[in-house]
């Protein structure tokens, strides 16, 4: 069984990266890519794949979930391009195969399966790592440091049109990328089923191009018309691919259904919450308002445990004064505590950011950010530091 998985995972990640491949991109509306420069977006991405294996004459069924979750913040915008900064913070994922079950948690790594030890590497080098990507006005990539195989960011900027969309308007586009050295196209043809002031609605259609690969891909997508980010997509696929290794060949065919969601991070649901007799009380540091006695569940880990953890806060507002680093403790770190940052309103929260800074003798230190309207949507701050020894 290990050696079967060891054997297929470079097809699989060939297979998993086409199959999770969401290509998106009142009468009449020119679509073009003109994010809100400051913004930033979470991306999450749901698999769920089944994989059909012939081996030695025999069918090996394998079902799939994998989640992802990317962030990606719009740094710059001009009239001609925009510049975006993009990092994975979590990867999770199910394999079930003849009544055996492997997990991998990137958040939780004590929880991955013995089996998948050291299978799971190049996931691990992708988390965390900010990278950049520069797109035209017409979603067009024009320079980047993408992985294709791991970024779901492609799966929300896409090739636009240049002409103007009415309802039964279409248009087509070839995405060219290597992925785990095949050579892949795939060809796309979109057709816009409906358009109103929030959404430009579209269903399309696919095949894949390949010396090594073929498949086809259906679903429908929502393409906000104000920035031309694609805001939620359901793609249907089914790849197909036949590998040759150690004298054997073996046939492998993927189908399955993909979701994505783009949320702004600023949660509407959270404003709508928004007390009614304290619409801009400033947090004064002595717990006598309802903002700063909300009370936030702190879990941070690290690999290695024992790193020294400190907190920062970073403001955007003349209302909060950002601070410096303070410690709070050695990892592991699980407390429930309430924020206490004055100045601090429901209003202006959403322009204030949380810093933890993890650093170990001997590691690089790392950094992770949290959105504090965020934060106090969700009343946690979770984290996982997987650290890396200097060289």
């Amino acid at each position: 069984m290990k050696k079967n998985i060891r054997r297929i995972a470079p097809a699989l990640l060939v297979l998993v990266a086409l199959a999770t491949l969401s290509f998106m991109a009142k009468d009449g509306i020119t679509l073009r890519l003109r994010p809100e420069q400051g913004k930033t977006y979470t991306l999450t991405s749901k698999a769920n794949m089944m994989t059909m294996m012939e081996v030695q004459g025999q069918t090996m069924n394998m079902s799939q979930n994998m989640e992802t979750r990317q962030s990606f913040s719009v740094k710059k915008v001009s009239s001609a391009q925009s510049f975006i900064e993009t990092q994975i913070e979590a990867i999770k994922m199910t394999i079930s195969q003849m009544g055996m079950k492997l997990e991998y948690d990137s958040e939780h790594p004590e929880k991955t399966s013995p089996m998948l030890a050291g299978q799971t590497k190049e996931i691990e080098n992708s988390l965390n790592k900010p990278i950049t990507a520069t797109y035209d006005a017409l979603g067009k990539l024009v320079g980047n440091d993408l992985d294709p195989e791991m970024s779901q960011l492609s799966n929300v900027i896409v090739e636009l049109p240049e002409q103007e969309l009415t309802v039964g308007s279409k248009w087509n586009s070839t995405k060219s990328q290597t992925v785990s050295n095949v050579e892949i196209n795939v060809n796309m043809e979109y057709t816009v089923t409906a358009i109103s002031k929030k959404s430009v609605d579209v269903s399309f259609i696919g095949n894949v191009e390949s010396t090594e690969v073929t498949g086809t891909y259906n679903g429908t997508a929502s393409i906000n018309p104000q920035t031309g980010i694609m805001m939620n997509s359901t793609t249907k696929s089914n790849i197909s691919m036949t590998i040759n290794e150690q004298g054997m060949s073996l046939p492998i065919t993927m189908v399955g259904t993909t979701t994505v969601n783009v949320k702004d991070c600023v949660t509407p649901s959270f404003a709508q919450q928004l007390p009614k007799n304290e619409p801009q009380e400033q947090v004064q540091g002595l717990g006598n308002t309802a903002l700063e006695q909300t009370i936030i569940r702190w879990d941070v880990q690290s690999r290695p445990q024992g790193a020294d953890l400190f907190w920062r806060v970073v403001s955007k507002t003349p209302d909060v004064i950002s601070t410096n680093n303070k410690y709070l403790m050695t990892t592991p770190y699980e407390a429930t505590k309430a924020l206490d940052i004055r100045g601090l309103t429901h209003q202006n929260s959403s322009n204030v950011r949380i810093i933890l800074r993890c650093e170990k003798d001997g590691y690089m230190p790392q950094e992770k950010e949290f959105d504090v309207r965020m934060v106090l949507d969700q009343e946690e701050i979770s984290a996982f530091f997987k650290l890396v020894k200097e060289e």
